[in-house]
Formats: structure tokens, sequence, C-alpha cells
């Protein structure tokens, strides 16, 4: 699965600040994995036709045997959805979740950046 990275510059340095990923909505979690390949997502390929749903760091849950794999709590991810007034059955519609790497790395303990540099 290859996973998209946008990067932004800090301090004239580019550092990756969000991933995106496939959504994938057939089970209660869905995992993922940080050393996928991946592509840089630029700020141009944003575009309107592209539904993209945020997910936060509450329904990002830690797999306790592999260290560089995170898992989306869907249920978390549509009570979120809810909760910011947007109709939870829309996550069936989404192309990708948007997760903030500062997130994962609180999440996996550990500096993901690093598997990011381009």
């Amino acid at each position: 699965m290859m996973l998209r990275v946008y990067y932004d510059e800090i301090d004239g340095q580019i550092n990756p600040q969000w991933m995106l990923v496939s959504a994938i909505t057939n089970d209660e979690y869905v995992s993922y994995t940080i050393d996928s390949p991946f592509e840089r997502f630029y700020q141009e390929d944003f575009h309107d036709e592209m539904s993209i749903v945020t997910v936060n760091s509450a329904a990002l849950t830690r797999d306790p045997f592999k260290d560089r794999q995170f898992s989306v709590h869907i249920p978390s991810v549509k009570k979120d959805m809810e909760f910011a007034k947007l109709h939870p059955d829309n996550i069936y519609e989404a192309d990708f979740y948007l997760i903030r790497v500062a997130d994962l790395e609180e999440l996996l303990q550990f500096d993901v950046s690093k598997y990011f540099v381009l």
C-alpha cells in the first residue's frame, strides 16, 4: 500500500506533517505500516473531488507486537465525525484518511519522520 506524505517547510527544513492513507472501512480496525512505500504529496494535489476524513489521535491504536504498525479504529472516527456535525456514513465515501505525523510519533513513541526522508 502506497502512503502519501505532505511536507511543510519549518525553519528552512522540509518536514513531514501529514500522512494520507487509503480509506478502508470493511473492518473495525484498519492497519497500516509506516515503512510502506511512500510518495510526496503536494499542496496542489489536494482538490475538490478528493474526499478526506481526518483521523484524530484518539482513533489511532498501536500494535503491541509490530512497532511500525498502527491501526485506525473506524467506530471512533465515525464518532468524531458525528461530533463535528458530519454524517458518519460519509466515511464510506472517503478516498483517504489524513493523519498527523506528530500524532503517529506520540502513539508509536519514536521519530516517525525518519521513514519519510526525501
